[in-house]
C-alpha cells in the first residue's frame, strides 16, 4: 500500500520529514513518525513598539495590496528552538559550500 499502515516505519521520510503528514487529506501516510524536530519550539512575544517589531510590521504592510483595506498587526512571535537553529545552520553552511557564497 503506497500510503503505509500503523506500526510500520515509514519510508517516504526524505532527510526526516514525510510531506504525507501534511497532506493528510490529498496523499496520506499512516505509517509511525518520529516527532518533528519543531513539535518542542516555544514562543516569545516581540514587542511591536521595539525596532525589531517595527521591522517585521513594516515589512508585512508593505507586502502587498490588500483587498479590504489595511490590516493591523496584533502580535509578532519569535520562535526557539535550539534543534531547529541547528539545522538552520547546518542548511546555510550547506548552501554555502554547494553556491560559494553566503545565502
Amino acid at each position: 500500500d503506497a500510503h503505509g499502515s500503523q506500526g510500520q516505519r515509514c519510508p517516504r521520510s526524505i532527510a526526516g520529514y514525510c510531506r504525507g503528514r501534511n497532506l493528510r487529506f490529498v496523499d496520506p501516510c499512516w505509517c509511525d513518525h518520529r516527532e518533528l524536530p519543531t513539535a518542542s519550539a516555544t514562543y516569545r512575544e516581540i514587542d511591536l513598539g521595539s525596532a525589531k517589531g517595527d521591522e517585521i510590521c513594516s515589512a508585512f504592510l508593505k507586502s502587498g495590496p490588500f483587498h479590504d483595506g489595511c490590516p493591523t498587526v496584533l502580535a509578532v512571535r519569535a520562535i526557539h528552538n535550539k534543534i531547529l537553529a541547528r539545522q538552520h545552520e547546518h542548511f546555510r553552511a550547506y548552501l554555502t559550500e554547494k553556491n560559494g557564497e553566503a545565502p
